[in-house]
């Protein structure tokens, strides 16, 4: 990815890249910030990776590429409070955060120098939700990033003229690979956080044409904008993380919105099958171009260059992957049933059941953890957690705890005691 970069500053380095934060940030200063940030690493240069835990988008970005240019592996922790469980899955500390980094774009020199690799080497780390409980962290490879990149072009048809409104976080596959998307096929991405209200306005003002959302950011728009016919005139709107409800695939198919319903994970660098949602009202997912979905034991299995390297400290997946999703293929096309493991998807986020009711149980204060999963228009899932005290404590403290210690889509929604 340096060496594309390397060769845009060459051909336009005014081309502006990233819209973040009111500043437009085109290649030649992108190069810049990625060499005066390497120049630092470098001073303070770990063995082969690197952990990094950083909340600004464009810091985080600049990061991930100074560590590739050093030929380093970059894992990059979740902005979660429980971040030690991660830690502990890899056993490598967090190196870098937002102090260490500056957004410098001054340098007196172009450095061109190419930062050729295999592909097959390792670009960066990020995590899942593990079937055992533990987070489990995903190598992923040049090869991963570019056959997703290749196989979402064939679908979306990407120009140079595309703004790419990117509000998903930048530790999960959902938000890096957007931007990988922008480098690759050279359009401007926007970075952003979601907000309805905002997000109705960027469509008013036709500040972006393409966008990636969860059903989540879906229905709260649709708690604003109940027709979503603010969407019709966008030429893309990726939809994924979890499945979407029946209410807003019949107004997607009604009113001829141009939704794409993607399936994929962490494992698959993203989505690898798929359907327009105006153009069908069936939950049928069509495999992307080179990628085989097959069923074995009634898993679904994939077979694809966009299979993760492997997990960290794991095996070589040799390009196949077998899910814990339960489906069944008839005509090419994949339909879903549901998972044979304790993940589930609340708000377009993995979470694991099993990992959530072993960290309640952990404070003294509770004897006994019961999850009990409800379906939610607005989440997918959410979790209802039944609890039996050791003692008695106020009321709704242990939810306070659990703010204080888990990420968002990890707290139960309700908390009734046994």
């Amino acid at each position: 990815m340096i060496d594309i970069i390397n060769k845009r500053v060459l051909d336009n380095p005014d081309k502006i890249l990233i819209k973040y934060k009111n500043q437009n940030i085109s290649y030649l200063s992108m190069n810049a910030m990625i060499d005066n940030a390497s120049t630092f690493i470098n001073n303070h240069k770990t063995d082969k990776y690197i952990g990094i835990q950083i909340h600004n988008k464009l810091k985080l970005l600049i990061t991930i590429l100074a560590a590739n240019k050093l030929n380093l592996i970059p894992i990059i922790y979740p902005l979660y409070p429980n971040i030690a469980d991660y830690i502990k899955t890899t056993k490598i500390p967090i190196n870098l955060t937002d102090n260490d980094i500056e957004l410098n774009n001054k340098s007196s020199h172009f450095n061109a120098k190419t930062n050729y690799q295999k592909k097959t080497k390792t670009q960066f780390v990020v995590f899942t939700s593990g079937t055992s409980g533990q987070p489990k962290a995903c190598e992923i490879s040049y090869e991963n990033i570019e056959d997703s990149l290749k196989m979402w072009n064939n679908i979306i048809k990407f120009n140079l003229n595309d703004i790419y409104l990117n509000h998903m976080p930048l530790t999960h596959i959902s938000g890096l690979s957007i931007f990988y998307r922008a480098l690759y096929y050279n359009f401007i991405m926007e970075l952003d956080n979601f907000n309805n209200m905002n997000f109705l306005q960027k469509i008013q003002n036709n500040s972006f044409n393409i966008v990636s959302m969860v059903p989540t950011m879906i229905e709260k728009i649709k708690s604003i904008n109940p027709s979503l016919k603010s969407l019709k005139n966008l030429k893309a709107i990726i939809i994924g993380g979890s499945k979407i409800n029946k209410e807003i695939q019949d107004i997607i198919f009604k009113s001829n919105i141009p939704a794409y319903i993607s399936y994929g994970m962490t494992e698959t660098s993203s989505g690898i099958a798929g359907y327009w949602g105006n153009k069908s009202q069936e939950t049928l997912y069509k495999p992307h171009n080179n990628v085989n979905i097959y069923v074995d034991k009634s898993k679904i299995v994939v077979q694809s260059k966009a299979v993760m390297k492997k997990y960290f400290n794991g095996k070589k997946t040799n390009q196949i992957f077998t899910t814990s999703d339960v489906g069944e293929i008839n005509n090419n096309q994949l339909y879903l049933h549901n998972r044979i493991d304790d993940i589930i998807q609340s708000g377009g986020e993995s979470v694991s059941i099993e990992y959530v009711k072993n960290y309640i149980e952990s404070y003294s204060e509770v004897k006994k953890c019961i999850i009990k999963i409800v379906p939610n228009n607005e989440w997918g899932n959410i979790m209802h957690a039944y609890i039996k005290f050791n003692t008695i404590i106020e009321d709704n403290m242990l939810l306070k705890k659990l703010k204080l210690d888990l990420p968002k889509h990890m707290i139960p929604k309700k908390i009734i005691t046994l």
